[in-house]
């Protein structure tokens, strides 16, 4: 009888192991879908804040963008003025030049 003791602690202790290696198998698989969900909530998230900070950046660039051309406005408005002052400056020595030179011919 003790052969049989035996092959029934044998038989006893294989189905154990297969239910603990069952168990283990349905508790790994549970943890690479669990680690597929936080992966997948992670790039997700990821994304998110990428997508937000390339929008903030866009908006900064725009800011900057918008407050480059309104100092190029500004100075073609200088540069324009100056032009304008020399012209009506250099007009009024032309005038005074072909009026000179008008009246000493005469």
């Amino acid at each position: 009888m003790e052969h049989i003791n035996v092959l029934n602690k044998i038989i006893e202790a294989d189905v154990n192991a297969r239910a603990l290696t069952d168990a283990a198998a349905a508790r790994q698989e549970h943890l690479v879908e669990e680690i597929d969900r936080d992966k997948a909530e992670l790039r997700e998230g990821y994304m998110r804040r990428a997508g937000e900070l390339v929008e903030a950046e866009f908006a900064r660039e725009r800011a900057s963008s918008a407050l480059a051309v309104a100092e190029l406005d500004e100075k073609l408005r200088r540069d324009l003025r100056q032009v304008d002052e020399k012209l009506a400056l250099h007009r009024e020595l032309l005038a005074e030049k072909v009026f000179s030179m008008v009246v000493e011919d005469a």
